[in-house]
């Protein structure tokens, strides 16, 4: 067996692992037979994706041409962001009142004004106020502020990486809010969470953030290295 040979063996079996446990993932979610705490999640999917990308690593070490090696990084990249798209929803929508569907205008109104806010800021406001009078531990705050910067930050690197138009700043940019903006309206209109301008205004603003990683010329070149992006003169 060749060097070429080996490694290829090597990758599908780490692509096996990968969507392997993908898949035990989806099922649970899907299932609602356990329960995933956000750093569970996480843990499974760091052990989803690490073995795709090494796989994916191995695997376009084995061609010669350019052009397959940027379009096989294409689909590991695809993969990991249904990935993480489906999981995502999952634990967005977690909640055990995700049947009921508001459809009544008087109930519709009663549920905006008890689990909406539309005041930038009030939220997060309010969390670091009752944390600095110490009426909520460091828990709850980590998890309702941080939690809501760094959920889609993901998207900052898979979204532009994907698709050539995202990355623009103004793009990206507008479908990211529309994008979370469609995520708290259905939260809030399927019972599964609240609806609040400042979980929009922390995840726009994680995903930003890890956009503008994006687009130093470090990372540009860096990618362009291991075929995540296509030359400039492609």
């Amino acid at each position: 067996m060749n060097k070429f040979s080996a490694k290829r063996v090597i990758a599908s079996f780490l692509f096996t692992v990968g969507f392997s446990l993908g898949i035990f993932v989806i099922f649970l979610i899907l299932s609602g037979k356990a329960f995933l705490t956000p750093k569970g999640t996480i843990i499974l999917s760091l052990c989803v994706c690490i073995p795709i990308a090494v796989a994916s690593s191995m695997l376009i070490s084995t061609y010669k041409e350019d052009e397959i090696k940027l379009r096989s990084v294409k689909y590991c990249l695809s993969i990991i962001l249904a990935y993480y798209s489906f999981v995502l929803i999952g634990l967005l929508f977690r909640n055990g009142h995700r049947q009921t569907v508001l459809v009544n205008l008087d109930e519709l109104g009663v549920e905006l004004s008890l689990r909406s806010n539309f005041i930038p800021f009030k939220t997060i406001f309010n969390y670091i106020n009752s944390f600095m009078k110490g009426h909520i531990n460091t828990d709850i705050v980590v998890t309702n502020l941080i939690g809501n910067l760094v959920v889609f930050m993901p998207m900052g690197i898979l979204l532009p990486s994907l698709f050539k138009k995202l990355r623009r700043f103004i793009p990206f940019v507008l479908v990211m809010v529309s994008m979370v903006a469609i995520i708290e309206l259905l939260q809030l209109l399927l019972s599964a969470g609240s609806c609040d301008i400042d979980d929009l205004i922390l995840n726009v603003l994680g995903a930003i953030m890890c956009f503008g990683v994006f687009k130093l010329k470090q990372v540009q070149k860096s990618f362009t290295e291991i075929y995540i992006l296509a030359p400039e003169n492609e």
